[in-house]
């Protein structure tokens, strides 16, 4: 590109010059776009991989498991796993250029949404009622306090709470891109608490030192830039976020 700007320099013609510096600009963004996609499709990638490893080994194994999954937790898997794949599904849209088709999957995703809030609720009742955990990765195969197994609760149900706030606030801002898709990511952050807790419990892992960091790590710069760029700016219903100009 410095080429380009000499050879324009010294032929006399500005209007060349403005050309190489556009086109040098438009280059970078394109660069920097391509970077972007690439990163929400391993997202996705990432996402699915840990759920593969968190709940693998207590359906590859169900000998280590304290009884086989019931009805209502197999829909809670595959619903979110039905998430987790449309998620990736959108991304390569995205990334592909199809954001006619991207668009109209976001109906599909909406009702989906809801329906792993629902669920996953559900299922979580059932646990505590229960009164352990059917994999036994959680809780172990001992006998469970009950303030340890209300506590096992608060996790996944605040994770389903900020996943469908997260996934709500996506929604509204669906024509700023910039925002929507980082909203996107966390709220799909939320949903690995679960598959990261079955991960560490199994394999006697400390979770509590272990997932925190994971997760404010790998998707600490998107949060952050999501609330600078909501402080600025309006909301669809015409509130201003954040601290005024």
């Amino acid at each position: 590109m410095a080429g380009r700007w000499r050879d324009a320099i010294t032929q006399g013609r500005p209007a060349s010059v403005g050309r190489a510096l556009t086109g040098g600009f438009a280059g970078s963004a394109a660069r920097r776009d391509g970077s972007g996609h690439q990163f929400y499709v391993g997202t996705a990638i990432a996402a699915l991989i840990t759920v593969a490893l968190g709940f693998g080994p207590a359906l590859v194994n169900p000998a280590s498991r304290r009884a086989p999954p019931t009805p209502l937790v197999i829909a809670h898997g595959l619903v979110t796993l039905a998430w987790l794949i449309l998620y990736l599904t959108q991304t390569i849209l995205i990334a592909r250029g199809c954001t006619r088709l991207h668009r109209k999957l976001g109906t599909t995703s909406v009702a989906l949404g809801v329906v792993v809030v629902v669920v996953g609720y559900e299922a979580t009742l059932a646990m505590v009622r229960r009164g352990f955990d059917l994999s036994g990765d959680l809780l172990g195969h001992a006998a469970v306090p009950v303030p340890r197994l209300l506590g096992s609760a608060i996790f996944p149900l605040a994770g389903l709470v900020q996943f469908g706030a997260l996934a709500g606030a996506a929604l509204l801002y669906r024509r700023r891109s910039d925002v929507h898709k980082r909203l996107m990511v966390l709220a799909t952050a939320n949903l690995m608490v679960e598959p990261l807790a079955h991960l560490f419990g199994h394999w006697h892992i400390p979770s509590a030192s272990s997932a925190l960091p994971f997760l404010s790590c790998s998707f600490y710069r998107p949060f952050t830039t999501v609330c600078r760029r909501a402080a600025y700016t309006r909301c669809p219903c015409g509130v201003r976020w954040g601290c005024p100009r």
